[in-house]
């Protein structure tokens, strides 16, 4: 938990809206009410709690328009970190950092909700509370099973939380870890020691302690951060009480920023018990962080590797022999000129690479490889230069690129992006593999802007390529997922986490009143071996689906032509849950826009554009964006308008499979089976108390060219309350 004094057009016009009626099918679906299965399960198919069947989203209260439906947010009064979640006697706890006496961030204190599916929530009396003395910060929850603290009484276990207390001395700050219990099942609490720290080590900042039992070490193990020094620091306990130092980890990966609310936990790779590993997770700047690696019961050991290096696979070409080889060059100009250039290029292997500079940046030409099968699933090749994309439909080419062509057609591209340094991309071949298939380099671009490209170390692998900045993935690749931690004692093994869903950058400006700020849907997760390396894959939890209404909407396939085309007035909602498969086809730029106004002007226009959030697959990039510069409110902090992508590339089959979790003033949005996962919050207009319009309307577009949806699915959500 961070102290808060230290934080530091597309398109032109829509067109061609047209209403789409047709596309869309409602199709009856038997609902119930409550059905019989354990509400401590929410990994369960079955409905845990009966919802009102409306045929729509909940409208807004025109005074409390933004508040989340299907998100939980307290009351009233500010709200960030999610603190000590754990489960215990039928009941999820969610503990989170709380202000009980303002909107505004201060008090610090440990607020208090329970939930028996991690979707319908409760909301408790503050369970810690901040004092004239100290602020209690973020930290954990254990259930003291074996009691041994001897909190426990009349044979039945306490609950502990193991918390920081951020205090200030002679007006310098210190952070040490205190104790508190409760044995009525986390409703009252009561300090041990009267709240003196059972772990000091007279440092400023020395925060967010996750806490948990390691039966393999048979004691309590302690990650907790040193977050200036970009460090996690591992203690052990007998007792709770009394902590011993056994190893720190890091720096590493991302340390541009201060390292908060660590947490540790195991998890099998694809389901197998013999590919235990341990996941740590580490919040930095935005987001948080992870490693994957190996826990001895003493030091955490990452087994995430620094940078992809081209050795894993076939080289179809290095250009380290001092010649083409086999390579033909062609075109009308001679910018490959005679042999592969040699020098000190930033990101280069080995002796040569491919320039197609020439005579000047008005050079053209081409270098075609020789014809060879393609036997594995990826061609990963390093590229850099100017950002001049294949266009298939284009009259006159003025690409300069790298492309991959089967029969005759290119069937993957791909190009520089204005930069002298190369960098790893990959072209996902595995649609085509066992075809046969030629590599052109052609630069057919003129543009005295790096009109130019250069390649280097083409290689077929079914391993994707990364670049070191990549080399440690995010939980979350939006602006608004912060605090991730997961549940200690989750039934049946289930891993779930939640994070607080805003920004420092503008957390204390957004505008709702008079609470401020929600926790993201608690999501399940996995590990996966994805593209020969294991990555957390995320999921909404399945009891969400209790939250359904009304029929579901779906529509098998159908075409996205150029522009934005609103969907049937009977999809449009602000709390929804959608899914589909996008087939990019030859736009450039496809998806949805969500909490959209519809027509030009509708809810309120932005820069003379339609006021909506924008997710959608730029194949021209090949990432995931979702863009809220027009979503609504957006003037409240510098910060908060603009777009976040994150690299993605299609499934084998050339689809983008996309579900949308929408509530009010937040998109969730999961991609590549879960381990892309995107959360930005909005507050769209046409919500507010003398707003003219609706601001919940779904569309779908396409620029560039033609698109396809297939297996469109929408549900409306509706309110956990």
């Amino acid at each position: 938990m961070r102290h808060e004094k230290r934080r530091k057009g597309r398109r032109a016009g829509l067109v061609a809206v047209a209403l789409l009626a047709s596309c869309v099918t409602a199709l009856p679906v038997a609902m119930s009410g409550r059905h019989s299965t354990r509400a401590s399960d929410p990994s369960s198919n079955a409905t845990v709690r009966a919802v009102k069947r409306e045929a729509s989203s909940p409208g807004a209260n025109p005074d409390d328009p933004w508040r989340p439906l299907t998100h939980y947010t307290p009351g009233k009064n500010w709200m960030n970190d999610p603190n000590g979640l754990v489960y215990h006697d039928g009941e999820y706890h969610l503990f989170y950092q709380y202000n009980p006496q303002g909107s505004e961030w201060g008090n610090m204190s440990w607020g208090h909700a329970v939930s028996s599916d991690l979707v319908h929530w409760k909301e408790l009396d503050v369970a810690l509370r901040a004092t004239d003395r100290y602020a209690v910060f973020s930290g954990s929850a254990v259930v003291d099973s074996r009691n041994t603290t001897g909190f426990g009484r009349n044979g039945k276990p306490a609950m502990v939380a193991v918390w920081t207390r951020h205090e200030t001395v002679g007006g310098k700050q210190k952070q040490s870890q205190s104790l508190a219990y409760s044995t009525d099942r986390g409703r009252t609490w009561s300090l041990y020691n009267g709240g003196a720290p059972v772990l000091d080590i007279g440092a400023k900042d020395f925060r967010d302690p996750k806490v948990f039992w390691d039966e393999a070490a048979g004691r309590w193990t302690m990650a907790v951060a040193l977050s200036e020094e970009h460090k996690v620091s591992f203690y052990s306990s007998p007792d709770l009480k009394n902590w011993t130092h056994q190893s720190d980890f890091g720096p590493a990966g991302d340390a541009s920023a201060v390292w908060e609310c660590p947490d540790l936990f195991p998890m099998q790779t694809d389901g197998d018990p013999a590919k235990k590993r341990w996941v740590l997770t580490v919040n930095a700047s935005a987001t948080a962080q992870y490693f994957v690696g190996d826990w001895d019961g003493k030091a955490f050991t990452a087994r995430t590797p620094a940078a992809y290096d081209g050795k894993e696979g076939k080289a179809l070409a290095t250009f380290d022999d001092g010649g083409y080889g086999a390579w033909t060059p062609g075109g009308k100009g001679t910018a490959f000129g005679k042999a592969p250039a040699t020098g000190n290029l930033p990101g280069h292997l080995g002796a040569g690479y491919v320039d197609s500079f020439g005579a000047g940046d008005w050079d053209t030409g081409s270098l075609t490889s020789p014809e060879f099968t393609i036997d594995a699933n990826r061609l990963n090749l390093l590229v850099t230069g100017g950002r001049h994309p294949y266009e298939p439909s284009a009259a006159k080419k003025s690409n300069a690129s790298v492309n991959v062509v089967v029969d005759g057609k290119v069937v993957a591209s791909a190009t520089g992006t204005d930069s002298g340094t190369m960098a790893w991309q990959s072209l996902n071949l595995r649609k085509w593999r066992g075809k046969k298939a030629r590599v052109v380099i052609e630069d057919n671009s003129t543009d005295n802007h790096w009109g130019h490209i250069m390649v280097d170390q083409l290689v077929l692998s079914d391993t994707k390529a990364w670049n070191a900045d990549e080399a440690v993935p995010k939980v979350d690749h939006g602006r608004d997922y912060y605090a991730s931690v997961t549940w200690n004692d989750a039934p049946s093994g289930k891993r779930y986490a939640v994070g607080w869903m805003s920004n420092w950058a503008y957390a204390k400006d957004v505008p709702p009143k008079p609470w401020r700020t929600a926790m993201s849907a608690v999501r399940e997760l996995s590990l996966r071996t994805v593209d020969g390396r294991e990555r957390l894959a995320f999921e909404p939890v399945k009891a969400l689906d209790s939250l359904r209404a009304g029929r579901e909407f779906k529509k098998g396939a159908f075409k996205v032509d150029g522009g934005m085309t609103v969907l049937d007035s009977e999809v449009g909602g602000r709390s929804l849950d959608v899914s589909f498969a996008l087939d990019p086809g030859t736009a450039k730029k496809s998806g949805v826009v969500v909490l959209s106004g519809g027509r030009r002007g509708a809810g309120g226009a932005q820069g003379g554009k339609a006021q909506g959030t924008e997710i959608y697959y730029d194949a021209v990039d090949r990432k995931l964006v979702v863009d809220r510069s027009h979503s609504g409110e957006v003037g409240f902090s510098a910060s908060f308008p603009g777009q976040r992508s994150a690299s993605l590339e299609p499934d084998g089959d050339g689809l983008v499979r996309l579900r949308v979790v929408v509530d009010a003033s937040s998109v969730e949005v999961f991609a590549a089976d879960g381990t892309l996962v995107m959360t930005e919050t909005v507050y769209p207009r046409g919500m507010a108390a003398g707003s003219a319009g609706k601001s919940d309307k779904v569309a779908l577009f396409a620029e560039g060219g033609t698109a396809r949806v297939r297996n469109f699915s929408l549900w409306h959500l509706g309110s956990y309350r």
